[in-house]
C-alpha cells in the first residue's frame, strides 16, 4: 500500500533521515500490504473501492465455431482473493451470421472449468438459434462469489445472458440464467475472460463484436 505523497517527499528530500528509519518505514509498507492483502505501492482508492478494468477499443472474433478467447483480460493477482471477494463481470456487443446459427457466451478465470459464465453446451454454440444473415446485440453479466482460498479454492456464481434475436421465441429478447459452483486456485494469477462463438456452421460472415468489458473485484465486508 502506498505511503501519503507528503511522507514519500519528505523520505525523498530529507537527506538527514537515517538508513535504518527508512528501512522501518519500508518494513511498514510491507506489512500494510501483507495485512490487505495488495501488493506494496498500491493506490489507496484500489484498496477502497477493489480493482477495476474497463475496455476502451473494440475487438472482434471471426468465423469461429468453437468457443475463442477475446484478447481483453483483467488479471487478478495471485493470493488477493479472500473469503468474500466479489468478482464482478459485464460484457456487451454485437453478433452477425449468414445461416442458422446459435452464439454462444462464457466469462472465464483463465480457462475452462473456472467458468463465470456460459451459454453454450461444450464448444458447440447453443444460444439464441435464429436464421441468417442477421445481426443482433448481445449482452451477459456475472458475479462470483469466493468462498475458500486456496490451490483448491471454491466460488460459487450466478450469471445472465441477453440476445436480441428478433425472432427468438418471438420475443425479440431471449433471455438465460446461470448459477453454480466451481473451483479456482487463488494461489496464481487468473485472467479474466469472455470467450464466444457462433455455429454450428463455419462462415465468414460470421463474427463477434466486443464493443465494453467492465471487471469489478472487491471483498464484502462481512459474511456468513
Amino acid at each position: 500500500m502506498a505511503l501519503p505523497q507528503q511522507l514519500k517527499t519528505a523520505r525523498m528530500s530529507n537527506s538527514t533521515l537515517v538508513s535504518s528509519v527508512d528501512n522501518e518505514v519500508g518494513n511498514l509498507e510491507q506489512a500494510i500490504a501483507d495485512i490487505l492483502g495488495v501488493p506494496v505501492n498500491t493506490d489507496i482508492l484500489q484498496v477502497v473501492l477493489g480493482p477495476r478494468y474497463a475496455s476502451i477499443a473494440d475487438e472482434t472474433i471471426t468465423n469461429q465455431t468453437a468457443l475463442t478467447n477475446f484478447g481483453k483480460k483483467y488479471t487478478i493477482p495471485a493470493n488477493t482473493l479472500k473469503v468474500g471477494s466479489v468478482i464482478r463481470v459485464v460484457a456487451w456487443g454485437q453478433w452477425t451470421h449468414a445461416v442458422t446459427d446459435k452464439l454462444g457466451l462464457a466469462f472465464f478465470l483463465n480457462a475452462s472449468p473456472n467458468r463465470l459464465l456460459n451459454t453454450s453446451a461444450g464448444a458447440t454454440p447453443g444460444f439464441g438459434d435464429v436464421a441468417g444473415p442477421n445481426s443482433h446485440f448481445w449482452r451477459g453479466e456475472s458475479e462470483a462469489i469466493i468462498r475458500t482460498i486456496g490451490a483448491v479454492g471454491t466460488y460459487t456464481y450466478g450469471s445472465q445472458a441477453l440476445d436480441g434475436s428478433a425472432n427468438f421465441s418471438g420475443s425479440g429478447v431471449a433471455a438465460v440464467a446461470y448459477a453454480d459452483y466451481g473451483n479456482v486456485d487463488t494461489t496464481v494469477d487468473r485472467d479474466v475472460r469472455v470467450a464466444a462463438s457462433v455455429g454450428p456452421t463455419a462462415d465468414a460472415g460470421n463474427n463477434i463484436l466486443l464493443l465494453g468489458l467492465t471487471v469489478e473485484v472487491f471483498t464484502a465486508q462481512s459474511t456468513s
